[in-house]
């Protein structure tokens, strides 16, 4: 059963367009950068950052070879119905990709709701960014865009979590407010998720 935010699960909405956030916009960060809703317009680059992803081991449930066939039919499942976890959970969602000089770089995704499976070890917010695009900013940049989205859908306390091992992902949580309330294990053999909220009124 979702946990709602605040007041009723809310559907995701049509386009948000990127806002004036905390340190800056989109407009002044970098020439030829975006965030954007999924599209088909990005299919060959997005299917090349998820080749890269997968070969760190990440987004193996995602099936290629079944995505170039029917990349309409990947965008409709994998977001237009909101987010589903690895463990096949459902909540609604808002996802954006980040574009660089019209190539697909990552996502963030923000979960209108959590499950008990996000409030325990996932978070309000997700994002990644491919290995060609890393150190550069992109990862500050889409939690930032993330965080007035977020607002607007009534989250005014937003979770995050990261790996205890990920040490770039803990600096940008901390860097945009985020406050450490625990650290979870998970797992043998598994990094332990630490827990950060941001207060986003």
């Amino acid at each position: 059963m979702p946990i709602t935010v605040r007041g009723e699960v809310e559907k995701a909405a049509g386009p948000i367009p990127a806002t004036r956030t905390m340190s800056g916009t989109l407009e002044n960060f970098e020439k030829g950068v975006q965030l954007v809703p999924p599209s088909q317009q990005y299919k060959e680059s997005y299917i090349a950052g998820i080749r890269e992803l997968q070969q760190e081991g990440r987004y193996l449930e995602v099936n290629l070879e079944e995505v170039e066939r029917d990349f309409a039919t990947h965008l409709h499942d994998r977001f237009d119905n909101g987010w589903r976890t690895k463990d096949g959970e459902h909540v609604p969602a808002t996802t954006r990709w980040l574009i660089v000089d019209g190539k697909y770089a990552g996502r963030v995704s923000i979960r209108h709701v959590l499950s008990e499976k996000l409030a325990s070890t996932g978070g309000h917010i997700g994002y990644d960014v491919v290995p060609w695009a890393r150190r550069r900013g992109y990862g500050k940049l889409l939690l930032e865009q993330a965080l007035p989205i977020a607002r607007s859908l009534g989250i005014t306390r937003v979770l995050l979590t990261c790996d205890e091992t990920n040490e770039p992902s803990r600096k940008i949580i901390e860097s945009c407010g985020g406050k450490l309330e625990n650290v979870l294990d998970v797992g043998e053999g598994t990094p332990r998720k630490m827990r950060f909220w941001i207060e986003n009124s």
